[in-house]
């Protein structure tokens, strides 16, 4: 989890705008978050090995709603 939350804290500022107004929450708050819903997707079975694929053949995947809290 605190290699997650680096990568993300250590992201552009783009990213971290884009990725803190899509979920809803403070940029300061958008690293910590993002990455305890990622694990909380993967540990509920929300989020696959085959989501991560989908995502980069930009196919429809669980994983937006799961980043976005719902």
């Amino acid at each position: 989890m605190n290699e997650c939350i680096a990568s993300a804290r250590t992201r552009d500022l783009t990213f971290k705008h884009d990725m803190a107004l899509f979920m809803g929450v403070s940029q300061e708050r958008m690293p910590a978050l993002f990455c305890q819903r990622l694990a909380d997707g993967i540990r509920s079975g929300r989020i696959s090995y085959s989501d991560i694929n989908r995502l980069q053949l930009d196919q429809p995947t669980e994983i937006w709603k799961v980043i976005k809290g719902r």
